[in-house]
């Protein structure tokens, strides 16, 4: 492989990143692309790739130090669609432009699991094509999209609704962006955490001998789960809900 004849440099993980090169792969030439899978391997992808004579390689060592061998800004974009890779600032320095793709609408969001934590704290939720920066998801924004959610949505369905407009929308703004050479950039202001799986994970428990608040609340739930016509009622923005509860022991 002469990588001095790639310009473009696509780096592709998970089954999301697969669905967004899905839809956009017609607008990249493999002449100049170098397409790259970072992690395991979906089957699928290896077979997308194969059926258009596109060879996908792995974005190992090899492949990273062959580009730090390179000039700075000798490529003219870093496209990284759902990988997760840190990037440091030497590497990116060779490339002209740089776009991740981020399931929030930053600067709300930055970091893991940021569908879970926008509606947790009731952040706006969306998502962000953003410039890459060594510290996590705080690049300059190149276009972003809110995603209208009412409550009460569920973590899966906001998930869902936020990921399946990606691919077109990536599609779109990347047939209007490739070929510019100014490109409008956003800086973020906002100063937040970055959120971490670990606080997740920590927060996922809710102790009931220790959370009296919490305690009152699922107690009130069962008390008042007979059918339909009498269930406990939440009021929230001027609006009313009948709430249920589902509860299951685990072992996790």
């Amino acid at each position: 492989m002469n990588i001095r004849s790639k310009s473009i440099v696509v780096i592709v993980a998970k089954q999301q990143g697969l669905e967004i090169i899905k839809r956009s792969v017609k607008l990249f030439r493999s002449s100049n692309t170098l397409f790259c899978w970072q992690g395991k391997k979906l089957a699928e992808a290896n077979v997308f790739f194969k059926e258009r004579g596109i060879i996908l390689h792995s974005f190992s060592s090899r492949i990273k130090n062959k580009i730090l061998k390179q000039k700075n800004k000798s490529f003219a974009w870093l496209l990284n669609l759902w990988g997760g890779e840190i990037f440091a600032g030497s590497f990116l320095l060779k490339f002209r432009h740089s776009l991740n793709v981020h399931p929030s609408y930053l600067p709300f969001g930055r970091g893991r699991d940021p569908i879970v934590w926008g509606l947790i704290r009731e952040d706006p939720l969306g998502f962000t094509f953003h410039e890459i920066s060594p510290k996590i998801d705080s690049g300059r924004i190149l276009y972003r999209k809110k995603i209208k959610i009412k409550f009460p949505t569920k973590g899966a369905e906001a998930y869902r609704a936020v990921i399946k407009n990606i691919p077109n929308e990536f599609a779109k703004f990347w047939r209007k962006t490739k070929n510019k050479k100014k490109i409008r950039l956003i800086k973020q202001n906002y100063t937040g955490n970055i959120n971490k799986r670990r606080k997740l994970l920590e927060s996922q428990l809710i102790d009931l001998s220790s959370n009296k608040k919490a305690k009152d609340i699922i107690l009130k739930l069962l008390a008042f789960d007979f059918s339909d016509k009498f269930r406990l009622h939440i009021k929230y923005k001027k609006k009313k809900y009948q709430a249920c509860l589902s509860l299951k022991e685990t072992h996790e």
